[in-house]
């Protein structure tokens, strides 16, 4: 009974920690791996959080030009509540709908460490789970890295990066195949400034 107290107590004195700290900002790199694969052939995405916005990049090989990595960028404004499909090189912008949860993620109240931080263990809700795809799904949110102006979001509806208003620093599923595919922060860095990621100057409003 005292465990437990001593446990609840912790996990209270987090919470208002986190909720005591100020919005983060600054630059997070994520890889995107299969657990148990071979970590240097590993995707990755950096993601740049403002006080409400990000700007997501994505490194992935080219299936065009092997050898090569193309980059994908992403902008949400959760001000104006827009989203856009940023193209490096043809220096053209495109607005797209804005990503939605797949399924719900619950708080086990659970403490874990990932890269250093501080999370909760959250778990999806079973009942929300499409089994066809995938059968279960946990990530790791950081009390040490919030943004209540955010909220929850998910990026392209597949990555969970912002769960009640904590940044998520690790994410992995276990597919009907077994395989686990995980997403996790490599390096995170605090920034005030991030303002130049966001700069479009020079860019144009695609047009089909």
């Amino acid at each position: 009974m005292q465990k437990r107290l001593a446990i609840l107590a912790m996990i209270m004195l987090l919470s208002i920690v986190g909720i005591a700290q100020k919005v983060f900002t600054g630059v997070v790199k994520y890889k995107m791996s299969v657990l148990g694969g071979d970590e240097k052939k590993a995707d990755s995405m950096r993601i740049v959080f403002d006080t409400n916005r990000i700007m997501a990049t994505l490194y992935v090989p080219s299936e065009q030009k092997r050898g090569t990595i193309e980059e994908m960028g992403i902008l949400v404004d959760f001000k104006t509540h827009k989203q856009y499909y940023i193209d490096n090189v043809g220096k053209t912008y495109q607005e797209q709908p804005f990503g939605t949860p797949r399924f719900r993620f619950l708080n086990t109240e659970k403490i874990a460490m990932s890269n250093g931080a501080i999370c909760f263990h959250y778990k999806a809700d079973s009942n929300g789970i499409d089994k066809t795809k995938m059968l279960k799904a946990d990530c790791l949110a950081s009390i040490d890295h919030t943004n209540a102006q955010i909220g929850n979001f998910w990026l392209m509806d597949i990555f969970p990066i912002v769960i009640e208003g904590k940044l998520v620093l690790d994410f992995i599923i276990k597919e009907p195949d077994g395989s686990q595919p995980r997403v996790y922060a490599a390096t995170i860095n605090r920034d005030e400034n991030v303002k130049a990621y966001f700069d479009l100057t020079g860019y144009k409003l695609f047009a089909e």
